[in-house]
């Protein structure tokens, strides 16, 4: 059995001198070993790749999650000039021509497929008509428009990551602050931005509706819920990453901090029907409590994820100079053993042949 399977072999070795022999078996080794390297260097190249499509995803993202942030203000405002507080008529109209501006901003920032697609053109089409004729609508009607629109954009900014492969990033770490500043975070900002426009149209006409009542006591909830999720997930990113745990503490305590102030006055001056703060107030209340969580996502979260991409490119590119100067190390070593046994044999064979040419003569 053993003759049958090397039968091809020995055959192909009868046709060739020594030279032709040691160079066949030599060429199989180099075009093993040379597929390996290939597919070490693609496998380190895509993880690279990957890595450089997620740092192109946080500059697309980026001016998103600023234009859900601004709609998210223009939804309070409204809310304020339909409660009756005329003075923020003109802030409403400044916000109205801000997001106009950063949705222009983000477009040109879109791959052609996905500036085409129909969710973005959905989202366009909806905020011309907000912007047209949001203040004619009920104070409800308005609300619940603004809060569609950004629920449109949120999973907007959900498929971008998608299509950058933020949400398919291979490490831990990485992963989960991901996940807090593109879904769990926006998450808690927009209960946090509904409360705002909520509370502030109770406090503009200093009376609670049983739907208001509603509306406010399932952000509350939401909010509780979300919280803990964002926790957990800022928990997870610091165990991974030691060296940003610091940067994460400082801004999450503050953010829980304030939000924990905010829903106090939710619970006691409006469902408690006191209406012991302004409308104007709270709404500025609430919005600076809003624009720290975007700070924190801006300043600190991105920023964070970014470095750990950063690093993480700079550690597969020092991988694979490594592995190919180790490769190469390798094959240069095997290159002059071959070599120094090539002449050995050859040599050995030559003095063989001279040492049978003497006896024969």
């Amino acid at each position: 059995m053993s003759d049958l399977f090397l039968a091809p072999a020995v055959g192909l070795m009868n046709r060739l001198r020594f030279t032709g022999k040691f160079a066949v078996v030599v060429l199989v080794l180099l075009v093993a070993v040379g597929t390996l390297v290939a597919m070490l260097y693609m496998r380190l190249d895509e993880a690279i790749v990957h890595s450089r499509s997620e740092l192109q995803g946080l500059k697309v993202v980026q001016p998103l999650l600023r234009s859900v942030q601004m709609v998210q203000q223009h939804r309070g405002l409204s809310a304020a000039v339909l409660g009756g507080k005329q003075e923020s008529a003109a802030a409403q109209a400044e916000k109205t021509r801000e997001v106009s501006e950063q949705l222009t901003k983000s477009e040109s920032l879109l791959p052609d497929a996905m500036r085409a697609s129909p969710e973005w053109q959905a989202i366009q089409k909806d905020w011309a008509r907000l912007a047209e004729v949001g203040l004619k609508l009920e104070l409800s009607a308005n609300i619940a428009a603004h809060t569609k629109l950004i629920a449109q954009m949120l999973v907007f900014v959900t498929e971008a990551a998608d299509h950058y492969r933020l949400t398919q990033d291979p490490q831990i770490g990485s992963f989960y602050l991901m996940d807090t500043a593109l879904v769990r975070l926006p998450a808690l900002l927009e209960t946090l931005g509904r409360m705002r426009a909520a509370g502030t149209g109770v406090l503009a006409a200093r009376t609670l509706a049983p739907a208001q009542t509603n509306t406010l006591n399932v952000a509350l909830a939401a909010i509780d819920d979300v919280l803990g999720q964002y926790g957990r997930n800022l928990a997870k990113t610091r165990r991974e990453n030691a060296g940003v745990a610091a940067t994460l503490d400082e801004s999450a305590k503050k953010l829980t901090s304030e939000v924990e102030r905010l829903t106090s006055i939710v619970r006691t001056d409006i469902l408690g029907q006191q209406y012991g703060t302004s409308a104007p107030d709270y709404y500025a209340a609430a919005t600076a409590t809003i624009d720290i969580g975007y700070r924190q996502t801006f300043e600190t979260l991105l920023p964070t994820l970014q470095l750990l991409i950063d690093q993480r490119i700079e550690r597969l590119r020092g991988q694979m100079t490594l592995s190919l100067a180790l490769i190469g190390a390798v094959l240069a070593l095997a290159a002059y053993l071959v070599g120094g046994m090539y002449r050995a044999v050859t040599g050995n064979i030559r003095r063989l042949a001279d040492g049978a040419d003497a006896i024969a003569s």
